[in-house]
């Protein structure tokens, strides 16, 4: 109930209090799931096709409605009419091969118009629909029912429809230019106004994946160049029942009666998707990744504009106790946006002195980056000095491999050695990560650190070719030679970041 209730939208609030229920939300997952992170969705990817939206992927496909065998197995057990053995064979294929759907709508129009089984209607109440719907949040918990991303009445396109258009790289790019928080961001309460990225492509990633929903208010599918469902006719009177329910959910903000969903919320046909709404836009799980990229293209912009700040630094967000102040930087939060990072573990039990990882599969979206870097997490400070070489694609490099004229090579750090502490009992130790609850102990000068060693060339040089990435890095001791009982570290990453 947070967005709800809370939600800040048309001012200059927006942004950090969304920053603010990412992190929240974030922190709750990983009160479950340690290793969770929210991912961002960049829609104005290639495969999108921002230009013509209808004909791209739609929304990401982990967010597609598929079967799992496992749940087509259960589905087929519970289907009444028990589907003939070419439609059992046939749902069972859909599971194997994966097939995904972009909504509800298409999945239902595949079964009744490809597959041949039709004993299922737009009917909330009809049980054999409510088994599919359940099959399908049993094989993918992000697909959501109430969603009907680019779909609108008579087929129409985002445009045509609402004369909205899909965000595009060059509408991100005006938007980055803008140099003051009013116009990017949002007025303050003394000059009220949406800022830019709020309406778009904010309001319209909104409106975008929320939909207009085909099947409100239909006594049968009604499929695109297909024959619709084979169902009995229905009354006047139980078309108008059925409108009735399509009408009663996000209509317009209702202050009471609000309420999470049941599954039953989740089997009914609303004229638009919860996306669509205020009140219920949370429930989906596209919402996270949409404002996730919101709060990326913040942080974008405030690196190119470090002065540019919101009024009011001191009004606390609620339901929190965050002020604005506290939502300008994200390394406080404790996370950062790259396009891909692959980390490689360690351990600080022994040192190394040459480090050879796996072959690494950089994903397509990653190959077209600003910065690569590799990182060195968490090395202690070190007894002696060294020097640590980076190579790309050359797993037999060591000490006496040649730099200069080399494409393999990536690059280097040098780090400086502390060389011995002195002092009385505790006074070289470390301070624990969570210390004693008296412990008043500042960070240790001590604490172990991470090395960044920038492979930008390199990297796109090796990149150029389809296959792997491989790291090797190698120890390298001030005389020249390679390094073998000094350096620790917790583990290996690459990262490549816009």
């Amino acid at each position: 109930m947070i967005h709800q209730n809370h939600c800040q939208h048309g001012w200059e609030r927006f942004l950090p209090w969304h920053r603010a229920y990412l992190y929240e939300f974030e922190q709750n997952l990983q009160d479950f799931e340690p290793g969770l992170m929210l991912p961002y969705w960049d829609f104005t990817m290639p495969e999108y096709r921002p230009e013509e939206p209808d004909k791209g992927r739609i929304i990401p496909n982990s967010m597609k409605a598929y079967l799992t065998e496992e749940a087509a197995e259960t589905l087929l057990a519970a289907l009444d009419p028990a589907p003939t053995a070419a439609q059992k064979k046939a749902i069972l294929a859909l599971a194997h091969d994966r097939v995904t759907f972009t909504s509800q709508h298409g999945f239902f129009c595949y079964v009744i118009s490809k597959i041949g089984y039709a004993a299922v209607t737009p009917d909330p109440e009809n049980a054999n629909r409510q088994r599919f719907i359940d099959a399908l949040l049993q094989s993918n918990s992000l697909w959501y029912p109430l969603r009907y991303p680019a779909e609108y009445p008579k087929g129409q396109t985002i445009n045509q429809a609402i004369n909205y258009h899909y965000p595009s790289a060059d509408d991100i790019a005006q938007i980055l230019s803008l140099n003051n928080f009013r116009d990017f961001g949002g007025g303050s309460i003394y000059d009220a106004a949406f800022g830019f990225l709020d309406q778009n492509p904010h309001n319209t990633m909104h409106i975008w994946t929320g939909g207009q929903n085909p099947d409100a208010g239909q006594a049968t599918y009604v499929c695109k160049d297909a024959p619709t469902a084979a169902a009995a006719s229905q009354s006047d009177a139980e078309t108008t029942r059925l409108r009735a329910l399509a009408k009663r959910r996000n209509d317009a903000v209702q202050v009471g009666g609000r309420r999470f969903h049941a599954r039953p919320d989740l089997y009914s046909q609303p004229r638009s998707g919860d996306m669509f709404s205020n009140l219920t836009a949370s429930y989906d799980p596209v919402f996270w990744p949409i404002h996730v990229n919101i709060d990326r293209i913040w942080w974008e912009w405030q690196k190119l504009n470090p002065n540019a700040l919101p009024a009011d630094l001191d009004s606390v967000l609620s339901p929190w106790n965050y002020t604005i102040r506290d939502t300008l930087d994200i390394a406080p939060f404790g996370y950062e946006y790259v396009r891909s990072s692959h980390f490689m573990p360690v351990g600080l039990e022994a040192p190394v002195s040459r480090f050879v990882s796996q072959p690494i599969n950089v994903p397509q979206a990653a190959r077209s980056f600003k910065r690569a870097e590799i990182r060195l997490h968490q090395v202690p400070q070190l007894m002696r000095s060294c020097f640590v070489r980076a190579f790309l694609n050359e797993p037999g490099a060591d000490a006496s491999t040649p730099i200069k004229g080399n494409p393999h090579y990536a690059g280097y750090i040098s780090i400086f050695g502390h060389g011995a502490c002195y002092g009385g009992p505790g006074h070289c130790d470390i301070p624990p990560p969570q210390p004693r609850r008296f412990d008043q102990r500042g960070r240790s000068h001590n604490t172990p650190r991470v090395h960044r060693i920038d492979v930008t060339a390199a990297a796109r040089q090796a990149l150029k070719k389809k296959g792997p990435l491989q790291i090797t890095l190698v120890v390298i001791g001030g005389d020249y030679q390679e390094e073998r009982e000094l350096l620790k570290l917790e583990g290996v990453s690459i990262s490549f970041l816009d």
